[in-house]
């Protein structure tokens, strides 16, 4: 049976769908390039759907998965991916195979039995961005910037500290110690400074517990909520994990450390290469306090990265 295609209606439907894509942060390459495709026809907003019928398992990591933890990832990363994306029209899960398609899709020749792979890779982004269209496509809602704001207040604007410490390929996590250091030094220097804990921590181990710094592992368990306080902050250093993803694509002001590291293959020379963007470069689309620091996370590093946001590029 063929598939039905819609007739176009004056809008985009964009199709994520799990057989071939990763129930991670690189969807947010895929919806910044979905976004991207309807500007650049001069369309604002897209409507989304999930498409999975059936998941992929490419990885070890996929492999491992139970079904538990995909609908938790679903629900819990990239509905809330969803959530900061206010291009986003409509959205819906799709559980059960497709029988039709709007003939105005994106990836545009997507088809769910014979051609599902679509892109997620920054470097696709970049081909829109190239032809003048604003790619950054995530933000806080008013509710989490209010409340944001209600944390500030009395307050000075404050410095964010986001380590990563996830279950997950930790020889790609932050040297805790040398964070608290850089806290101590940035509240000698008078600012106000924030950690917002890595949320494998919050519900795991609790790492972040062992030094006496103010955090607010709320915000590690909503994007908004998150990004909201990124938004209002006066500089933002986080390590280099799956949820700068969003970030890459805001207005926040943010450094980005640790990218570099030859002992996670998603963090190689190599890697970042294959991405069209090698080590020491810039995403183009960054504006002013944007940057990718491609150094470690030493306690001078962390330091280094809040002055770059802290003066004009």
């Amino acid at each position: 049976m063929k598939i039905k295609l819609i007739p176009p209606q004056g809008k985009i439907c964009a199709y994520y769908d799990l057989k071939s894509s990763p129930i991670t942060f690189d969807f947010v390459h895929f919806l910044a390039a979905a976004v991207g495709y309807s500007k650049s026809i001069k369309l604002n907003s897209i409507d989304l759907v999930v498409v999975c019928d059936a998941w992929r398992t490419l990885t070890p990591r996929e492999k491992s998965y139970d079904a538990s933890v995909r609908n938790w990832r679903l629900w819990n990363l990239l509905v809330q991916v969803v959530q900061i994306c206010p291009a986003v029209r409509n959205f819906s899960i799709q559980r059960s195979p497709l029988s039709s398609i709007n003939a105005d899709c994106f990836p545009q020749n997507y088809n769910p039995r014979s051609n599902y792979l679509v892109p997620y890779s920054p470097k696709y982004v970049e081909k829109f961005y190239s032809v003048g269209v604003d790619v950054r496509c995530f933000a806080a809602s008013k509710r989490s910037r209010d409340f944001a704001s209600g944390i500030f207040k009395g307050d000075a604007v404050p410095i964010t500290l986001s380590p990563r410490t996830a279950g997950y390929d930790g020889v790609r996590n932050s040297v805790l110690d040398n964070w608290y250091e850089a806290y101590k030094v940035l509240i000698s220097m008078g600012h106000e400074v924030l950690v917002i804990p890595d949320q494998d921590d919050v519900l795991g181990g609790g790492c972040y517990r062992r030094y006496p710094w103010r955090t607010l592992p709320e915000a590690a368990m909503s994007l908004d909520i998150k990004l909201g306080i990124y938004e209002l902050s006066l500089a933002n250093v986080v390590s280099s994990g799956g949820n700068i993803g969003p970030l890459i694509y805001s207005g926040a002001r943010f450094g980005i450390v640790k990218t570099l590291n030859e002992e996670s293959h998603v963090s190689t020379a190599a890697f970042h290469e294959s991405q069209g963007f090698p080590p020491g470069s810039q995403y183009p689309w960054f504006g002013e306090g944007q940057r990718i620091m491609w150094g470690d996370d030493s306690t001078g590093e962390l330091l280094a990265c809040v002055e770059s946001q802290l003066r004009p590029l």
